[in-house]
């Protein structure tokens, strides 16, 4: 027969993660019953044990019946498919969460439960007494006609709760044989599976976390290389020509003549040229932690200014004028005859060459003398004659 079964999600505190897992069918949730009269009922008696998995409510329970002096000890077990939690899940917490629909305390005892190996619920899981590495806690803290959600403990241990099959859970009561006058009983009971009328069913609540991711490891060195090339030529050329020629003619009333003639030429170049280069490469390199490697290369070249009309030069390309005459930068290409671009004074300026003047031979010199003498005669004799 199919069951209905109603699942309920409880919170998983912050950080973790909850998986619910519900007992899936009837062979998963059973009561085992044993009992004898007389004495109580143990392993060593040959008192059989009956196997409930069809009951709609699971007994754990420790009790006398006075009318036939009859000692009955009932057990539960359960079992869980947990495969679906993570294969390296880390169990933070374990909760048991069932419907108790009947509590009865004659003798103070406590509800206890143990973790057992997997397998099918059979009579020979049946033991007394029931260990406490799951659960020991008071019958009296529970609530009756109500959910019940018990904290449970060892659930990492062997065995304890499964990532890779099914988790088998033992439960009973604490303590020997009851005592007391009219029936002691000391009882548990909650719904099964197989109770159609509880929308809550024997339920294992798992919190986890996942193991903490390694860090990844980058290193990312980087490289900026910024050579500095810088070129400078410097050329001045200075010439200077000066040409002087002076005569001079004295005449007196001896008939002394006196012609003085002076020539003077000066002539000077200075070429000046200067060139420098400065180059420097700096090489930065910083390691960080990275699984990716990154280089960055930089290059910054550093450009030298045009050349301004006047400067020095030994190609157009190097002026702002684009113009380099007689190694200067010219205003322009300075084609026309006679002209030149390097004059003193007027450097950078396509102007025209004034000539120097001639020097005379000393037949000339000679010949301007005696002209000059017969002037002077001539202008004597005319004055004497006034007289």
């Amino acid at each position: 027969m199919a069951v209905a079964v109603a699942v309920l999600q409880a919170v998983a505190p912050a950080g973790a993660d909850m998986m619910n897992f519900s007992v899936p069918q009837s062979a998963y949730d059973a009561g085992l019953s044993r009992s004898r009269t007389a004495l109580p009922p143990t392993n060593a008696f040959g008192d059989a044990v009956i196997v409930n998995s069809s009951n709609t409510t699971m007994t754990m329970t420790k009790q006398l019946t006075i009318s036939n002096a009859q000692y009955i000890y009932n057990v539960g077990e359960m079992r869980w498919d947990t495969s679906a939690l993570p294969d390296d899940a880390i169990i933070t917490g374990v909760s048991l969460l069932v419907r108790i629909t009947s509590l009865s305390n004659t003798n103070s005892r406590n509800l206890v439960c143990e973790w057992v190996v997997d397998g099918a619920i059979v009579a020979g899981d049946w033991t007394d007494p029931v260990g406490t590495t799951a659960l020991n806690i008071a019958i009296s803290s529970l609530t009756n006609g109500a959910d019940n959600t018990l904290t449970l403990s060892g659930f990492n241990g062997s065995p304890g709760v499964s990532t890779t099959g099914n988790t088998k859970l033992r439960c009973g009561i604490s303590g020997g044989a009851p005592t007391g006058i009219s029936n002691p009983t000391n009882l548990v009971q909650w719904a099964t599976f197989d109770n159609t009328s509880m929308f809550v069913v024997p339920q294992l609540q798992v919190t986890y976390s996942l193991p903490t991711s390694t860090p990844t490891v980058t290193d990312t060195p980087t490289v900026t290389e910024t050579p500095t090339a810088t070129g400078t030529a410097t050329c001045t050329s200075t010439a200077s020509h000066t040409s002087t020629a002076t005569s001079t003619v004295t005449a007196t009333s001896t008939g002394t003549a006196t012609r003085t003639a002076t020539a003077t030429q000066t002539h000077s170049m200075t070429p000046t040229a200067t060139s420098s280069r400065t180059a420097s490469a700096t090489g930065t390199a910083t390691s960080t932690a990275t699984v990716t490697r990154t280089a960055t290369v930089t290059t910054t070249p550093t450009a030298t200014p045009l050349v301004p009309n006047g400067g020095s030069c030994t190609s157009g390309g190097e002026c702002a004028s684009m113009h380099c005459v007689d190694q200067v930068c010219c205003d322009t290409a300075c084609t026309q005859p006679a002209h030149a671009c390097n004059l003193a004074g007027q450097r950078g300026t396509c102007a025209p060459i004034i000539a120097p003047a001639p020097a005379l031979s000393v037949r000339a010199q000679w010949i301007g003398a005696a002209v000059l003498l017969l002037v002077a005669a001539s202008a004597f004799r005319r004055r004497a004659m006034r007289r």
